[in-house]
């Protein structure tokens, strides 16, 4: 019977031979943890108004027969619909064991928790990896870095009890 339930495979019995009897935990065992942004519609809005503009110009520029026009115009929508989506999705922030993961679309950095000397709400405008005006300013002694997460109380507190 026990035959029947081991490998009778010799690769697969090698595989298994050198497998580890134990394994060892990571001595850290917090995860880190992912915070989408919030995405205000206005930001979305101003996001595809070019693309959706430049599609109904090119449409009308066609109908009336100016298809070298029109062609110019659906690339402009094109072009605006491939910058927005590349600086802007995804757009999220983990917090890790020693840092904060800022993600906006091709741009991504990390903050040391160290090197965080507050997390508090603002509805700044100021420009940051954020979708919507319900922000986070995380300041450090170099600069401040707005961020919208959409939990933005557990955000705070993440990252200052991580921080302690």
């Amino acid at each position: 019977m026990l035959d029947l339930l081991t490998s009778t495979n010799p690769r697969e019995q090698r595989l298994n031979d050198r497998a580890p009897e134990t394994t060892a935990s990571p001595p850290n065992d917090r995860r880190p943890v992912v915070y989408e942004s919030a995405i205000d519609r206005w930001v979305v809005a101003l996001l595809l108004l070019t693309p959706l503009a430049s599609l109904g110009l090119g449409l009308y520029a066609i109908v009336i027969g100016q298809p070298g026009d029109a062609a110019i115009l659906f690339s402009t929508g094109a072009l605006a619909s491939l910058v927005s989506v590349a600086f802007a999705l995804p757009c999220r922030y983990t917090v890790l064991d020693d840092a904060v993961s800022i993600r906006c679309g091709l741009i991504c950095y990390q903050v040391p928790l160290a090197d965080i000397v507050s997390a508090e709400p603002t509805s700044t405008l100021r420009s940051g990896p954020a979708l919507s005006l319900r922000r986070v300013a995380i300041k450090t002694h170099k600069r401040t870095i707005i961020v919208s997460p959409k939990d933005r109380d557990a955000f705070i507190t993440d990252i200052l009890t991580t921080n302690d």
